[in-house]
């Protein structure tokens, strides 16, 4: 027997109920609503790793929690997520260029981190977009910070495949962290149409 609480609903089932998760998964979720917390054998699975999950078959016995909130409240909060961890890699980035200037074998390897950490705020911003109908084109300059960042990107990774570690620490360090700031612009846009939606 395997137990589910959907938003504190309860439902029981046997294993062969569904091919997979994610046939679970869709009959279940809340429309209008996101998953904001799943919890299974009371461990805690990350969200942003749901689509592994939806793959998965079940063994049987298995304990299962989602839970599913409100749109806007949820963005609401993961914006301001957003910004405690772009404030955090913008601090970072200093150090991380100072390692690479030396040739630093982590911090070589820590490029992908970097790279990814750029990846999420792309695709945050790009979701955020979504949801808001918004776009660059609504700001005066912003498509032209954008296009700022993804030319230093180009020649950051340029300098990657030249193993110019003193040109890619530069641009880290002294061009791209000023970048950075349209991201803030983007997230602070969006969470005022939110809150003017809310109220």
């Amino acid at each position: 027997m395997i137990k589910a609480a959907v938003n504190g609903k309860i439902y029981e089932f046997e294993k062969k109920d569904y091919a997979n998760f994610g046939e679970f998964f869709e009959e279940k979720k809340i429309q209008g609503m996101v998953l904001s917390k799943v919890v299974v054998n009371g461990n805690e699975i990350s969200v942003s790793k749901i689509d592994e999950l939806l793959k998965a078959t079940f063994e049987g016995n298995e304990d299962i929690m989602l839970e599913f909130e409100d749109m806007i409240p949820f963005t609401l909060n993961l914006i301001d997520e957003l910004f405690g961890f772009l404030d955090g890699f913008k601090k970072a980035l200093p150090g991380f260029a100072g390692s690479l200037m030396i040739g630093n074998e982590k911090a070589i390897g820590g490029l992908t981190d970097f790279q990814s950490g750029i990846k999420s705020l792309e695709t945050m911003k790009d979701n955020l977009y979504s949801l808001t109908g918004m776009d660059d084109g609504d700001t005066p300059g912003m498509v032209e910070k954008h296009k700022g960042i993804v030319e230093a990107l180009d020649r950051m990774n340029q300098a990657l495949q030249k193993k110019d570690w003193l040109e890619l620490s530069d641009l880290i360090e002294y061009e791209f962290i000023e970048k950075l700031d349209y991201y803030d612009e983007v997230f602070m846009k969006a969470k005022e149409i939110l809150n003017s939606r809310r109220s």
